[in-house]
């Protein structure tokens, strides 16, 4: 069996309209992760309180029959570190499925699937990146659909960094009724995609009414999205 692997997990925009923490699109930018098995008693090299999660969560699987043992694990590519393209699931990602190879794939990827997004926290961003494409995901099930070659990804990434967690934290704990029913109503007439579909049909489904207004808490104005009245 090996003593190391170096999975690609490729970066993932999620939150895609108004599918919030449920709709996310696979990107063709890619981070590598190295897992390599060490000697010695159990330890992970660097710690990484991320890493030192998702390694036990790992070996807690019945599963899983290999105990904990010493790793090593590190991380280049091309995703930035948080700007909104999933830097964390290559992190979480690669380190669960460079042990799950390296315990010679106990676990298949429904279940890597699960425990990265309990891991995350939400699965929008993990769906795509376990099974590429575009998805549509709970904490559960999930739906995978082909992209549109013809649909190109356009990507704003600013020069500074967002933590998730101070994003959300911008979030109210509540939404007006009319908002909550109108970001449903999007949500369902634009899913699933339509490949006859216009790009003209497509827009205004695909506006978010819940979100979008709370960007300009952390946001520059000028990266701010427009909302519709």
């Amino acid at each position: 069996m090996s003593s190391s692997v170096t999975i690609s997990v490729p970066a993932t925009s999620a939150n895609i309209g108004p599918g919030y923490d449920c709709l996310g699109l696979a990107l063709s930018l890619y981070n590598q992760v190295t897992v390599t098995r060490l000697e010695g008693a159990p330890r992970i090299e660097p710690h990484h309180a991320m890493v030192e999660t998702i390694a036990a969560l790992f070996f807690q699987q019945r599963d899983v029959a290999a105990a904990p043992f010493a790793f090593s694990w590190s991380i280049g590519g091309d995703v930035p570190q948080s700007r909104g393209l999933g830097s964390s699931v290559t992190v979480r990602l690669g380190v669960l499925m460079g042990l799950n190879e390296l315990c010679g794939r106990p676990l298949n990827k429904q279940q890597l699937f699960a425990l990265c997004s309990e891991a995350e926290g939400h699965p929008d961003n993990v769906a795509p990146a376990v099974f590429g494409g575009f998805a549509l995901a709970n904490s559960r099930q999930w739906f995978r659909f082909e992209v549109q070659p013809r649909l190109k990804a356009v990507l704003l990434i600013p020069d500074f960094e967002v933590e998730t967690v101070h994003a959300r934290s911008a979030l109210p704990e509540s939404v007006p009724h009319h908002d909550a029913a109108r970001n449903t109503a999007n949500a369902c007439t634009s899913w699933p995609p339509s490949p006859r579909a216009s790009m003209s049909a497509l827009a205004i489904p695909w506006r978010t009414s819940c979100t979008s207004p709370t960007v300009g808490t952390w946001c520059p104005a000028s990266l701010r999205p427009s909302v519709p009245g």
